[in-house]
């Protein structure tokens, strides 16, 4: 078997590409978050073109990692 994980890191300020993928996803996070009737805070994830968008933020920061595993049972 076979495995490889990889990590993605964006810094701000995020690049356009980033920026977009990012938000949209936070945006879907945040709608079921706010379904759920968790803190408020989430409405400003909701809205990617939100001036506070946490994104935007100086210190904003991203990291995703991503596991491939192969192999054979």
């Amino acid at each position: 078997m076979r495995q490889r994980t990889v990590l993605i890191e964006h810094h701000a300020p995020l690049p356009d590409a980033a920026r977009e993928f990012y938000a949209m996803a936070c945006a879907q996070l945040a709608r079921q978050a706010l379904d759920l009737g968790l803190s408020a805070e989430w409405q400003r994830f909701a809205d990617p073109a939100c001036p506070r968008h946490p994104l935007d933020d100086a210190d904003a920061y991203i990291s995703e990692g991503n596991v491939l595993a192969v192999g054979t049972v």
